[in-house]
């Protein structure tokens, strides 16, 4: 099967991001409550819906010079995202590396990392940084096998403060 990174349109995708987003962070926000012991929906202060459309056109509206944003497909299926965006000069963060559970196994999350690792490199970022969930297992073994190295959280983060010390921030050197 093919995989191909198609350039998210915010507003030609608008329906396929707020699904991936939706699955995505639907997953995230109930394993965040389960492990730091919180009432279900109270993990942003909002529900999954309401985080999305406050944050969708932010997170798509900026700068294709500075991030770059991409639907994952394998064929003609959606099969996840991933995007990176610049932070600070030469310092890009990588952003909503998703893969959906149906699609995994197949070495899509490697092909999208990769690719957004070299967009942000062409872009002028000479490193580049994350934040992944304590429970997100199959992510830190993949950013590890590409020379992910553990570090402390990075003001940019959007994290959380009541969650920096158990979250894990990740960074590594671009050639």
């Amino acid at each position: 099967m093919t995989s191909l990174l198609l350039p998210v349109d915010l507003h030609q995708h608008r329906t396929l991001l707020i699904d991936l987003h939706t699955e995505y962070l639907g997953w995230v926000f109930a394993e965040i409550a389960k492990e730091f012991n919180l009432p279900e929906g109270s993990v942003a202060g909002m529900t999954v819906s309401e985080y999305i459309a406050a944050h969708l056109d932010t997170m798509y509206g900026e700068s294709p010079a500075s991030a770059g944003y991409y639907l994952l497909m394998l064929e003609d299926v959606v099969a996840g995202m991933a995007g990176w965006r610049t932070i600070r000069p030469g310092v890009a963060e990588i952003k909503r590396l998703f893969v959906r559970p149906v699609c995994r196994g197949q070495q899509l999350g490697q092909v999208a990392l990769e690719r957004v690792m070299a967009e942000a490199h062409a872009k002028g970022c000479h490193s580049v940084c994350l934040d992944t969930a304590p429970f997100m297992l199959a992510a830190h073994r993949l950013y590890e096998t590409n020379g992910f190295r553990d570090c402390a959280a990075y003001p940019e983060t959007e994290v959380p403060p009541a969650f920096l010390t158990r979250w894990r921030f990740m960074q590594r050197e671009l050639e």
